[in-house]
């Protein structure tokens, strides 16, 4: 097969002049616009494609095309340039000076205009040959994009991955399957009625026709050949669910003997059956098993679904009236949540119902309809979403246009009916105490994640001779997830116990935190020191602090502080909160409880300095105390911050109301000097706001920072500027690093910083 041979550039040496300015001009035109073309070909390619569409190939014969056509006319424009300076060459010396001086200053004329398009013409042939650099190196860089795509797929080909790729082909498999067979059995039955029909008319013989006809028909072959097909398909199916799943392991040997109180399961049971919407199965099961209340279990579930059916048809007013109903209580919902409520007790989930009425207004009834919507039901939520209320406004400029032509799509996105209907399941089972999720399918779907950990921990146990179902506690931690992560909970990294009221965890002064069970054993004694096991300081058990958790249940708020309270007057005692510092000298010192304007001494846990001064502030909330200390000159004073917990406090005296207000007063602030600390605060941020680029990779980020720490460098677009004479261009290759001028040595030694920095990342 012979190769196709590339078309010869035009033959242009007849043209003048001014022709050949012309044809240089649109050849100049057409190859700007084959190459910008072929640019965006280059961007429009997906990473998976597999080769270059026909629509690339023929934007690159288009710029080749161009490129070439450009190319003859620079040989045109040398050639007529050698022409014209060899007529314009001085005549003999019999010639006429005047003339000779006019042809050579022609002759110089033309020379100078042939030199100003010739070199505008070698700039745009470099800058083309530089976009064909750059139109390699990204052809390169998606050839790289694509073999990481395979080399992903195969490395995600499991065999649970093959046996759901063997399911749907299944699944196809029966479609076709199916509709051989109806069709099959369709001309089957036309015979069947023919042949019917003749037997009926007295002719003979028509049983014979009739099975002679559907064996020309081929109609069983088609069947049984449709059929064998499927059960291929289901035999490989079943193999690669043998290579996926060990069908050979004993679940049995992950359970454990633990005792349920079986009506507490019987109602989770009923509840869940209600919830999933299944009334006739759990009002049987519930008959079955003898629960009581079945019909005040039941009553609540009713109506929530019949709620969401209607939601479901598209119909709010039952919806509607149901936050209407219970708005007092969505609202306190709301607030404790920290999600805020409207305007006169009105609820954010009510807005939310408005807000889908209205969109459907404009679709279904038009501007006039949604309009008029709004002005009646948007006015009690001005207060708190005002600014929802501004974009469904808006809305009713793009009534009409397509989805993709509006930049409100996400207010009109079909899914927004099944949001409002989880929402309000979410809300209904707030409102009954109960949780939007199934305890009994969280239960069997915390129990599937943890069976296979559970299998290997059995199997382990049993290889050393124990057995899992005689364990009091699980040797190890099973991670579940997030998901399944629904209050917090303290466990002692030493012991492996949670937190109980008889055991709290308990705050070492280095901050580690242990159970009390486990400080009490590893000291041996209340006042005894003991090293952390998890870093060299050393505590006594008494210098310990009881760590609070808002979301433990056995915690009670009311052992909680209320940071919110009124800060005390200078020289007016606190009342005692819970301890700020265990160690304190003394009883009557541990009462004290960092009151504001006490006099103390206290040694520093870490640098064991001995501090004096006044308790100038106490923040419960997170702990934190402020002492004012007497300067070293002038009148000035420090005052410093600390953690009470890493205080010492060895001495404690209250002091007289005249002291403490004196000791109190709120030094002089020099405002200048902040506003300049400010303003130098300020500019720090936006330098480093600066060299955070838009649009780039984290591994770009990182790459402009490795080189930010010797060179100065900005972010120019998605490309980074080094020192403004070295450019790396994206993907941040060093041979994706140029130069605007000579300098090599800074070339270099970008390339080698970069080069050192994507090894370190894994890049190289």
């Amino acid at each position: 097969m012979e190769q196709e041979q590339p078309p010869q550039p035009p033959d242009l040496g007849d043209l003048d002049r001014q022709a050949l300015a012309e044809r240089g001009q649109a050849a100049l035109g057409r190859l700007l616009a084959s190459s910008g073309a072929l640019l965006e070909a280059y961007r429009g390619l997906q990473p998976a494609a597999p080769a270059a569409p026909d629509a690339l190939r023929e934007v690159q014969a288009a710029y080749l095309a161009a490129s070439r056509e450009v190319g003859a006319v620079l040989q045109a424009c040398a050639a007529l340039e050698q022409r014209e300076a060899g007529a314009a060459a001085p005549p003999d010396d019999d010639g006429d000076p005047e003339a000779v001086a006019a042809l050579k200053a022609r002759a110089s004329e033309l020379k100078a205009a042939l030199a100003a398009q010739n070199g505008l013409l070698r700039r745009v042939m470099g800058k083309l040959r530089g976009l064909t650099d750059a139109f390699a190196m990204w052809d390169a860089h998606e050839r790289h994009l694509i073999a990481q795509a395979r080399r992903r797929r195969c490395a995600m080909a499991t065999p649970v991955a093959a046996a759901c790729e063997e399911a749907g082909k299944v699944v196809k498999r029966q479609k076709l399957s199916a509709a051989k067979v109806d069709e099959s059995l369709d001309r089957l039955i036309a015979l069947a009625v023919a042949a019917r029909d003749r037997a009926a008319a007295g002719q003979p013989g028509a049983a014979a026709e009739l099975v002679a006809a559907a064996e020309a028909a081929g109609c069983v072959r088609d069947m049984s050949g449709a059929t064998k097909e499927l059960h291929g398909a289901v035999a490989k199916l079943s193999k690669a669910l043998d290579r996926a799943f060990d069908s050979g392991t004993d679940v049995c040997k992950a359970m454990r003997g633990v005792s349920f109180d079986a009506a507490t399961l019987n109602r989770v049971i009923a509840e869940h059956l209600y919830r999933e919407g299944r009334f006739a199965l759990a009002d049987a099961f519930v008959a079955e098993a003898g629960l009581p209340g079945g019909d005040e279990l039941r009553q609540p579930y009713v109506a929530l679904h019949a709620v969401l059916q209607q939601i479901k048809q598209r119909n709010l007013a039952p919806a509607l009236a149901w936050a209407q109903e219970h708005r007092a209580a969505l609202a306190a919902h709301d607030a404790a949540t920290g999600a805020g409520g409207g305007d006169g007790g009105a609820c954010a989930f009510e807005f939310r119902l408005h807000a889908l009425a209205f969109t459907n207004a404009l679709a279904a009834q038009g501007q006039a309809a949604a309009l008029a919507y709004a002005q009646a039901h948007f006015g009690a939520f001005r207060g708190r979403h005002m600014r929802e209320i501004q974009r469904l406004m808006c809305c009713l400029l793009f009534a009409g246009r397509p989805p993709r032509e509006t930049p409100y799509a996400d207010l009109l996105a079909p899914t927004a009916w099944d949001d409002v209907a989880a929402e309000f399941g979410r809300q209904a089972c707030s409102l009954m105490g109960q949780a939007y999720d199934s305890p009994l399918a969280v239960a069997v779907a915390a129990g599937g994640a943890a069976l296979p950990p559970l299998l290997k921990l059995a199997a382990l146990m049993e290889r050393n001779g124990q057995s899992l179902a005689g364990c009091g506690q699980l040797p190890i931690e099973l991670e579940l997830g997030p998901e399944f992560v629904y209050r917090s909970i303290f466990a002692c990294p030493v012991s492996r116990d949670q937190s109980t009221p008889d055991n709290p965890p308990k705050l070492l002064p280095c901050n580690h935190v242990l159970c009390e069970a486990s400080i009490a054993k590893i000291a041996r004694g209340r006042s005894r020191v003991f090293k952390c096991p998890y870093c060299p300081m050393e505590a006594r058990p008494d210098n310990t602090r009881l760590l609070v958790f808002p979301d433990v249940e056995w915690q009670r708020p009311s052992a909680r502080r209320d940071s919110s309270a009124r800060p005390p007057e200078p020289g007016e005692e606190r009342a005692p909160s819970r301890l700020g510092a265990a160690g304190m000298a003394g009883e009557a010192a541990s009462s004290l409880d960092w009151v504001v304007g006490c006099s103390v001494r206290v040694l520093t846990a870490h640098t064991k300095e001995e501090i004096g001064g006044i308790v100038f502030g106490y923040d419960a909330a997170t702990d934190v105390v402020m002492i004012r200390e007497p300067g070293t000159h002038g009148g000035v004073v420090n005052l410093r911050l600390y953690k009470a917990a890493q205080l010492q406090v060895l001495s404690a005296e209250r002091c007289s109301a005249e002291r403490a207000a004196a000791e109190l007063r709120l030094p002089h602030v020099d405002r200048e000097r902040a506003a300049q600390r400010e303003a130098k605060a300020l500019a720090q941020a936006e330098a480093d706001r600066a060299k955070v680029g838009e649009g780039v990779t984290r591994e770009a980020q990182s790459l402009f920072d490795a080189l930010c720490k010797t060179m100065p460098c900005v972010w120019v677009g998605r490309a980074i500027s080094v020192m403004d004479v070295v450019t790396v261009q994206p993907p941040y290759t060093p041979e994706a690093v140029t130069t605007t001028s000579d300098h090599p040595g800074a070339l270099e030694r970008v390339r080698k910083v970069l080069n050192a920095e994507r090894q370190r990342l894994g890049l190289a």
